[in-house]
């Protein structure tokens, strides 16, 4: 078995005596941590030492305070670490501003209770223990913390479900004798007919009725009698148009529609997305969005450009335990060689030492559901 991460604590002195007390309880528990003020021996040099320490060390713990997050020593050691892909846990001991490059990341909240938010760093520290090549698996830690439903019966009534509705949905139109266009279950209905395609299926053949011609009278000849006139034609209505026959375009299925949508974002993260849309220090709308994505938003161009998506919204913990793990799946199928990172529970990257760009995977709690949500951004 691999030997533990050792964890790099950043903070400001102002928040040292929590640090030390947090320190001596992480290793009281096993886990291995470098911190300065215990680490650090009499005539060693500091800076070289703190260098080393963040160089050697296989994870960061960032505690976010206000002075936190006005310090220039934290804000250095946080973009050192970001720009060596090392894990951060970011854990929230007051309110303050979170720092943008933090604000994407899971954090522990430590505001209200000690003990909870130990508990759960721990737990998380512990469940990414494992060495190089070794997969963290997030359900199990899940499962020793909440009351979990197994995985085979939810997806089972799900299926169960669907198929119903598409069974019902299918005799309601063979009933009126509606032709639909076969859509895929996980799209977001961008493959129902159109308004022509419907009218065409509708059209039935009706005959025009005939014109009612009246003739005006006969004009009399000069001698009295009446001229005799060469029969009229009768009157004809033009030809029906006949609708114009429309030719389905092609859907791709789900998982190449992903695929092609994910690698235009990371072939454009080098440019920062400008081709898609960047703008300037504002929110902006890609033009390319993954498929079934409930929204897609570009921010931070041109300093730190993102494109997040809302891919999953789940309405339990565990479901969204199911769909970010189904993601990271997905993503490693579609990009032959990449490899995933856990940083823990809901927290991954997917990334290729080849590859100018990052993709991340988060789970944010939101008011009453919780959001999957995967991002692209430059290295």
């Amino acid at each position: 078995m691999a030997s533990p991460v050792t964890s790099f604590i950043s903070y400001s002195r102002t928040d040292a005596d929590f640090v030390l007390r947090l320190c001596q309880d992480l290793r009281a528990a096993g886990i291995s941590i470098w911190l300065d003020k215990l680490d650090i021996r009499p005539g060693e040099d500091w800076d070289d030492s703190v260098a080393r320490g963040l160089a050697d060390c296989g994870r960061m713990v960032v505690v976010l305070s206000p002075t936190a997050v006005a310090s220039d020593n934290v804000l250095d050691e946080v973009g050192y670490a970001l720009s060596k892909k090392t894990p951060l846990i970011p854990i929230l001991l007051q309110d303050c501003e979170v720092p943008y490059r933090l604000n994407r990341i899971q954090y522990i909240d430590f505001r209200h209770s000690y003990d909870d938010g130990f508990k759960e760093l721990s737990l998380a520290m512990q469940g990414s223990m494992a060495g190089p090549g070794e997969a963290v698996n997030s359900r199990d830690a899940l499962a020793q913390n909440r009351v979990t439903a197994p995985k085979f019966k939810f997806r089972a009534s799900y299926l169960l479900a669907c198929v119903a509705t598409v069974v019902a949905i299918g005799l309601f139109w063979n009933k009126d004798n509606h032709r639909t266009t076969p859509v895929e279950l996980q799209t977001d209905g961008q493959g129902t007919q159109t308004e022509e395609e419907r009218g065409k299926s509708r059209t039935t053949s009706i005959s025009p009725a005939a014109p009612v011609v009246t003739q005006a009278p006969k004009p009399a000849a000069p001698d009295g009698t009446s001229p005799v006139l060469p029969p009229r034609e009768p009157e004809r209505s033009p030809p029906a148009a006949k609708p114009a026959s429309t030719v389905p375009t092609p859907k791709l299925p789900f998982k190449e529609s992903y695929r092609e949508a994910l690698q235009r974002y990371i072939a454009e993260a080098p440019s920062g997305f400008r081709k898609l849309g960047a703008q300037e220090f504002v929110d902006w709308n890609p033009s390319v969005n993954l498929p079934s994505a409930r929204n897609c938003r570009g921010s931070g161009y041109p300093r730190d450009p993102v494109i997040e998506c809302v891919v999953f919204r789940a309405e339990s913990e565990v479901e969204a335990a199911d769909k970010f793990e189904d993601l990271i799946e997905l993503t490693q199928s579609v990009l032959p060689g990449w490899k995933a990172d856990r940083l823990n529970m809901f927290v991954a990257s997917v990334s290729n030492d080849n590859a100018a760009a990052l993709v991340l995977f988060n789970v944010f709690q939101r008011s009453g559901h919780y959001d999957v949500v995967v991002s692209v951004r430059p290295k």
